[in-house]
């Protein structure tokens, strides 16, 4: 395991699969680094040691870690408004049995993590989730503790068994309580018994006591936990705090060169956005409201900690639930509050009228497709479009007939974020260029 490093000291580059980040907070989790590190590529394995505030992430190949590398070379990395330092390890692979005597041991009780808690998470819901692994114990687990930290809502649940507790993990990781939302992220705990003194409803023991009975749901409700599929739908009135969280508050931003528009650009990726507002007393901060709770949190899990022309974005859900129109705006605050519902720039696709998942909403990447721009440009004119803002890598024509299509590489994610931002909807030649994030490569 690499030592403390003064985070201004300059890291030997070399080939590998483990990232060492340095200066970890002690409220992130597991989770939170798979979530940050995870539009890079596969994350196969993460450990904390949050006694030396570092961590080490393992990536599935040595170009997805030097991508994620290279993007936060000389600059910090923000994660839980804490600067992070990125640099290679000196492994290939985490080794646990000898870096770890804390966080690679298995135990009956395990930490789960909720990403994406839209909707309410009760007791019930997790007993009724974990009860099959369960096997001394029809129907129930043994123990239960809910409890909300910075990073959102977790849970200790115990089992009766180590393998039991590692048969629901495996089962359980990765997969969704509702369909496209609050998905699972399941940890070995570094307890081994939950001491519940009384029964509520955020902690209880079912050894003593039945567990509640669940409100009853028609049967054709439940769905099979494959894929993006969830256990149950959400039922009305279940979201938490009883409204739908469809703002975002942005931050980190240069107000200098973004605006409305720009954030526009960037976030319509993920949703239909209503209204966008430019906070006057706060420079580099702004309100954008989605058209549902679901497009807010994927942009909010997409973008949060992206680099944006020399920043890093700060993303977190307002409390506020809608952007309010005004008349009284005075004309120097003209364009600081735009209304984009009957605008001609919005992106059509079938994903926001729930024909397509998720799933098919890519993640800031290097990559980007340019569309609706006249078949007959040529290779140079593209290149000369995108060098407004920055030269790119490569660039490969898809175009067919009057169609024209291209697939262009940057350097950096933070040069497509900037290209994103700034070229979205621009005329090339008497077109405006659709761009859009893209997982295909060249």
């Amino acid at each position: 395991m690499e030592g403390d490093l003064d985070p201004q000291q300059s890291s030997v580059k070399h080939n590998t699969r483990v990232a060492h980040l340095r200066n970890i907070s002690p409220i992130v989790t597991q989770t939170d680094l798979v979530q940050l590190c995870s539009r890079f590529g596969l994350v196969t394995d993460v450990l904390l040691l949050h006694g030396k505030k570092q961590a080490l992430v393992q990536f599935e190949t040595e170009a997805d870690c030097s991508r994620f590398i290279n993007e936060f070379d000389g600059m910090a990395l923000h994660l839980q408004t804490h600067p992070i330092y990125v640099q290679p390890s000196l492994h290939n692979t985490i080794q646990k049995e000898k870096t770890s005597t804390e966080y690679d041991k298995v135990s009956p009780v395990l930490l789960v993590s909720v990403v994406k808690p839209l909707y309410e998470i009760t007791l019930d819901n997790l007993n009724r989730i974990f009860a099959p692994y369960e096997p001394t114990m029809p129907g129930s687990v043994r123990k239960i503790i809910l409890f909300s930290k910075d990073a959102g809502f977790q849970a200790l649940v115990q089992f009766s068994t180590v393998a039991a507790a590692m048969h629901a993990k495996n089962d359980l990781n990765g997969k969704n309580i509702y369909a496209h939302s609050c998905t699972l992220h399941i940890q070995f705990s570094t307890i081994t018994d939950l001491n519940i003194t009384i029964n509520s409803d955020k902690a209880h023991d079912y050894t003593c006591y039945k567990p509640t009975k669940l409100p009853s749901y028609p049967s054709s409700y439940l769905t099979p936990l494959t894929g993006l599929g969830g256990f149950i739908v959400p039922p009305p009135g279940h979201l938490i705090g009883g409204d739908e969280k469809l703002v975002l508050i942005v931050s980190g931003f240069p107000e200098d060169t973004v605006g409305c528009h720009e954030l526009f650009n960037l976030f319509s990726n993920y949703g239909i956005i209503h209204r966008i507002k430019l906070l006057r007393d706060k420079p580099g901060t702004a309100l954008i409201q989605f058209a549902s709770a679901s497009q807010a949190s994927d942009a909010q899990t997409a973008l949060n900690g992206t680099p944006l022309l020399g920043n890093v974005l700060q993303i977190h859900f307002s409390k506020y639930q809608t952007v309010l129109l005004t008349n009284t705006l005075p004309a120097t605050e003209s364009g600081r509050l735009l209304e984009f519902d009957n605008t001609e720039l919005k992106r059509t696709r079938s994903i926001w009228s729930g024909i397509v998942g998720p799933k098919f909403v890519a993640t800031p990447t290097e990559y980007l497709h340019l569309s609706n721009f006249p078949g007959s440009t040529s290779l140079d004119q593209i290149v000369s479009f995108v060098s407004k803002v920055v030269e790119p890598v490569k660039v490969q024509l898809l175009s067919k007939g009057n169609k024209g299509m291209a697939i262009v590489q940057l350097p950096s994610i933070e040069a497509s974020n900037n290209v994103m931002a700034l070229l979205h909807e621009a005329l090339l030649g008497d077109r405006p260029v659709n761009i859009s994030y893209t997982r295909s490569r060249l």
